[in-house]
């Protein structure tokens, strides 16, 4: 099996398994999830971003990664803590502006990375505190 096979495949594996957290959260309504429920959700996106950073996709595979994005930011509303909200949307929104243009070689998408780093940093120590 070649490595973009094997990429794709897991690419897609994460797909599959973030619908099926998306149902399950969209089944049980707008209630807020308990913080370690979300974070654990949350490091699974964050990771699963990382590691596609590490690559050089292809258009058909940043659109699959921008899908994902778009139901893991609905699957992780509402945040369960207030002091989440701005960091949460503004990592959404440079993750999705990374595979949209679908240019990780670019120097643009290289400082949302950077962008994207320091707001999981924010994430991480909101979390750190609240607990």
């Amino acid at each position: 099996m070649t490595q973009d096979t094997e990429l794709h495949r897991t690419k897609a594996s994460v797909v599959a398994v973030g619908l099926v957290v998306a149902l399950v959260v969209t089944a049980c309504g707008d209630a807020k999830e308990p913080v370690e429920e979300w974070e654990a959700v949350w490091n699974s996106t964050a990771s699963a971003v990382a590691e596609a950073s590490t690559t050089d996709p292809d258009l058909g595979e940043c659109q699959d990664l921008l899908g994902y994005l778009r139901m893991q930011r609905a699957v992780l509303a509402p945040v369960p803590l207030d002091d989440l909200e701005e960091p949460i949307d503004s990592w959404f929104t440079e993750a999705e502006g990374i595979f949209f243009e679908c240019d990780l070689r670019g120097d643009a998408a290289q400082s949302s990375l950077v962008t994207l780093e320091a707001l999981e940093g924010e994430v991480a120590v909101v979390l750190e505190v609240e607990q």
